[in-house]
C-alpha cells in the first residue's frame, strides 16, 4: 500500500505504484509541471508488515536528462500497454513518434542515425583521386596468394579461335567431300 503525494501538475509513471519487495527498489519516474522549480518535498507513505510507515522526501536537484529519459521510456511502455485496453494504433504511434523524438530515444516506430559532422577536408581544398589498396593482412603478396589475375572476365578469346578452326575444318571437309563423292 505504497503512496507518494506529488504535486498537482505531476504525471507519474508507473500510475499505479507496485509493490515493495525485500531487495528489490520500486522505481518511480515523475514529469513535474513548468511551475515546480526549487526545493520540492513529496511524502511517501505505506506499511511495514501491519505497522504504518511515512517519510517526507525533499527533491532539490531532481532534474537532468538521465531522470527524463526514464520518464519518458516509462512513458512509452505506458503508451504501448494502453493497447490492450483498446486504444488506437494510430494515436499510439503518433504519441510514441512524439515523445521518443522530444527525448532522442529509440523506440518501436522510430530510430536513431548517427551523422558525422567532422569535415574531411576545406572547402577550398580540391578533390583528389587515389587507389584504395585492397583488404589483405599486412606483409601479404596478392600474386602469392592467388596467383596472376586474368585480365578478361571470361574465356571469349579463346573460344572464338577455336570457333573460328572449327568452322574451317568444316568448311575443308565439306570442300573434300564435295570432290570425292564415295
Amino acid at each position: 500500500d505504497i503512496t507518494i503525494d506529488w504535486p498537482d501538475a505531476a504525471e507519474v509513471l508507473p500510475e499505479r505504484i507496485p509493490d515493495l519487495y525485500f531487495g528489490e527498489p520500486v522505481v518511480v519516474a515523475a514529469r513535474l509541471g513548468r511551475g515546480a522549480g526549487g526545493p520540492l518535498d513529496i511524502a511517501a507513505s505505506g506499511r511495514t508488515g501491519r505497522l504504518p510507515w511515512a517519510a517526507e522526501i525533499r527533491l532539490e536537484s531532481a532534474r537532468g536528462d538521465g531522470i527524463a529519459a526514464s520518464w519518458a521510456r516509462r512513458k512509452i511502455e505506458a503508451t504501448l500497454d494502453s493497447r490492450l485496453e483498446g486504444a488506437e494504433e494510430d494515436a499510439i504511434r503518433e504519441s510514441v513518434v512524439d515523445i521518443a523524438l522530444a527525448f532522442g530515444l529509440v523506440s518501436p516506430y522510430t530510430s536513431l542515425v548517427a551523422v558525422d559532422r567532422t569535415p574531411a577536408r576545406s572547402r577550398e581544398a580540391a578533390l583528389r583521386r587515389s587507389a584504395v589498396p585492397n583488404m589483405l593482412p599486412a606483409g601479404t603478396d596478392a600474386a602469392a596468394i592467388f596467383g596472376s589475375f586474368p585480365q578478361t572476365a571470361t574465356s571469349a578469346g579463346a573460344n572464338r579461335l577455336a570457333g573460328f578452326l572449327l568452322l574451317a575444318a568444316a568448311l575443308l571437309l565439306g570442300t573434300v567431300l564435295q570432290r570425292n563423292p564415295k
